[in-house]
């Protein structure tokens, strides 16, 4: 991840604990300082309410927007309570700004679980990612078959979705 564009990385933590439960991600910057190497907190960005385990998954997405060298970065939240139970949520940072939010809108999914990027799978010049949901309709995770979704990373837009066909296999519970 480089946050702020200096061609440096950074690095972003997650802390699901943090925040009440909310979670937290921590965005940090490796620096020299008289001979000894220190990391020095650039940002703390917060979850939206207690329980919804922002920072679960961390991804850098690159820099998708404003092609300024600063990497935008996704967090996943997949015990968030959008419009549900436990739907799952992602979160797309542009410069420690929320851009956009996305979600299945299906309950007892854990959209956000996992995540991965890094191909442009519909041919429009920027990377795409993939957002592993392993939960499912059932209440009891043994028998949720999981699903992944295939995300524009320009616009969000849902591409394609991946449904697992096993009973119990949490497809999506791992993404790359």
């Amino acid at each position: 991840l480089d946050d702020d564009g200096d061609g440096d990385l950074e690095l972003a933590v997650g802390a699901v604990g943090g925040n009440s439960l909310a979670g937290e991600v921590e965005i940090f910057e490796a620096v020299w300082s008289n001979g000894a190497f220190a990391m020095e907190q650039l940002e703390t960005l917060g979850g939206a309410a207690p329980g919804d385990l922002f920072g679960y998954s961390i991804l850098s997405a690159g820099d998708v927007f404003g092609g300024d060298g600063r990497d935008e970065l996704l967090v996943g939240a997949p015990y968030a309570d959008l419009t549900g139970s436990m739907q799952g949520a992602l979160a797309l940072f542009f410069r420690h700004n929320l851009l956009m939010v996305l979600s299945n809108g299906e309950d007892e999914s854990l959209f956000g679980w996992a995540m991965g990027s890094g191909n442009d799978v519909d041919g429009d010049g920027w990377n795409d990612f993939a957002i592993g949901a392993p939960g499912g309709a059932s209440t009891n995770p043994i028998q949720t078959n999981g699903s992944v979704f295939i995300h524009d990373g320009k616009t969000g837009a849902l591409l394609h979705r991946l449904d697992g066909d096993t009973p119990g296999g949490q497809y999506g519970y791992s993404v790359t």
